[in-house]
């Protein structure tokens, strides 16, 4: 627990009585490969940190195919956001790709940190803008990029991803078929 909360005082400061409190609503919990941490139509109520592992965000549509929406590595914060901001179901699961461990806590119980710790309040603005910030580049990356750039982009980000993830998932996160990105691993390797 002392790894994240370095990794926190990294991203904006906070006290040692902030620390204490936010200790107090922490959990850790394991999951193993391909475990839905929140589903499709639950009303989360948590949030996470992922400190090890892989999971994926994920829609399906009514013909149940599958969607990622994002893929989350190591220190990313994770959650069904959209359905926790507005207390309604969520609109995507959650799951796991790879056994994974997440720092879990209730989001009502952290939003009265928020509102009555100035340092957690602060750092919850910095890692919103973050999320922000991720979630702009994704979608600036597929106006902008060919598959084959986010491709090298990904393995950029997270060097592993072919060892640790499905190539349907890879493809997946992508926007493109097991296929073409098949066809692009055997360019990139001529090249």
């Amino acid at each position: 627990m002392d790894q994240f909360f370095q990794y926190l005082n990294k991203i904006s400061p906070i006290s040692k009585n902030s620390e204490e409190e936010l200790r107090k609503i922490l959990q850790i919990k394991s999951y193993t490969a391909k475990t839905k941490i929140w589903d499709i139509g639950e009303i989360p109520t948590e949030i996470g940190f992922l400190k090890t592992g892989i999971v994926r965000a994920y829609i399906t549509s009514p013909n149940g195919y599958e969607y990622n929406k994002s893929i989350f590595t190591e220190s990313d914060f994770i959650a069904p956001f959209y359905g926790i901001i507005r207390n309604e179901p969520s609109i995507y699961s959650i799951e796991s790709l790879t056994d994974c461990t997440v720092i879990q806590c209730d989001y009502a119980a952290y939003m009265e940190l928020v509102k009555n710790h100035k340092d957690v309040g602060k750092l919850h603005r910095k890692n919103l803008e973050q999320f922000y910030m991720n979630v702009s580049c994704r979608n600036i990356d597929f106006l902008t990029l060919n598959a084959t750039e986010r491709y090298l982009k990904l393995l950029k980000k997270n060097p592993k991803i072919n060892i640790l993830v499905s190539q349907k998932q890879i493809a997946n996160h992508l926007a493109i078929t097991t296929v073409q990105l098949s066809r692009i691993k055997k360019k990139l390797v001529k090249t």
